[in-house]
């Protein structure tokens, strides 16, 4: 944390960095937030009035599921446009809730893919058809859908 205190006359106003951690998210609990207590004394001529606010940081994640929008269909037929599956606006990783991997199913269930890397790529293994992604992040998150293969 880093708090730098500007004064001047009639007035008091500061500048307030956090740049969170995961070691500081965990510690912070479930709702991964940080309050923090500004106190204000006064002094001068007048009776000192000391002022106190609490306020409380929270932590959010980067990225929204909800945005998540893998293309449906792949053309590998040499053209160099839509030749690979790939998932570039997967959500960010942050902390505990990180890509894990994908796997690709045959429309009779067959594995045909599988990768934990997250900048993967699947070219459709040179057979046309439906298949099957289901995405797992380490916290649990799955995301499915569909892919068509059309060579």
């Amino acid at each position: 944390m880093q708090f730098t205190a500007q004064n001047g006359t009639g007035q008091a106003t500061g500048a307030f960095a956090w740049e969170p951690t995961c070691g500081a998210v965990s510690a912070a609990g479930p709702n991964g937030g940080l309050v923090v207590r500004f106190k204000l004394n006064e002094t001068g001529p007048c009776e000192p009035l000391s002022q106190e606010r609490v306020i409380r940081f929270e932590v959010v994640p980067v990225g929204d599921s909800l945005a998540f929008h893998p293309p449906n269909v792949i053309t590998p037929n040499g053209d160099n446009q839509n030749e690979f599956f790939r998932m570039p606006d997967l959500p960010a990783d942050f902390c505990d809730q990180r890509f894990a991997g994908i796997r690709i199913f045959s429309r009779w269930g067959q594995l045909v893919f599988q990768s934990s890397e997250r900048g993967f790529r699947w070219g459709g293994a040179g057979v046309g058809g439906l298949y099957y992604y289901l995405v797992t992040y380490t916290d649990g998150r799955k995301f499915k859908g569909w892919l068509e293969v059309i060579p």
